[in-house]
């Protein structure tokens, strides 16, 4: 019984923690915002953001619009290549 009183405390202590965490992480990217990856990749678009915080991003690549949806922990509104030797990549 004890047991069990904890685990479901637990549970909802977890819960609560994991749909603030959500929220947090959607409520920094918005509809509009200039994106990256946070491993690198081109600018992007952010388009729509579903109920489950997924994005969709826009962006260009040989002059054609691509499109995908996209975890937002994947993503930053900070450029990875800001004060790097690395080059970003643009619509090749």
């Amino acid at each position: 019984m004890h047991s069990t009183l904890i685990a479901t405390t637990f549970v909802k202590k977890y819960t609560i923690i994991m749909e603030f965490i959500g929220k947090e992480c959607t409520s920094a990217i918005k509809k509009g915002d200039v994106v990256w990856l946070k491993s690198g990749g081109p600018e992007m678009t952010v388009h729509l953001i579903d109920e489950d915080g997924n994005c969709t991003c826009l962006w260009f690549r040989h002059g054609e619009i691509q499109r995908y949806s996209i975890e937002h922990s994947s993503l930053t509104k900070k450029n990875p290549f800001y004060l790097t030797e690395k080059k970003p990549i643009r619509g090749e």
